[in-house]
């Protein structure tokens, strides 16, 4: 695992591993773009629980609240997104 400096390295280096991620899968999953960005997001946030597994410190524990807090309202943005159009 790689160490950052401060959060805005650590959020340019999870921006990238998420194109780089998308790109991949979109070459195997042909015209479900929004079933690439809920997989992606659930992968991410299943990192950070066992992150919180493995460790169980309170920092990770933080992490995955917080990362909550983004990765439930994204998924639900991306499904009535998908309903609408």
């Amino acid at each position: 695992m790689q160490k950052f400096s401060n959060d805005i390295e650590a959020a340019n280096a999870l921006a990238e591993s998420y194109k780089k991620l998308k790109t991949e899968i979109a070459r195997v999953i042909i015209g479900q773009d929004d079933v690439v960005r809920l997989v992606l997001t659930g992968i991410f946030f299943a990192a950070q629980a066992v992150k919180l597994y493995s460790d169980c410190e309170i920092r990770s524990a933080q992490k995955l609240m917080f990362g909550s807090f983004i990765y439930l309202p994204v998924v639900q943005i991306i499904w009535m997104i998908n309903k609408l159009f």
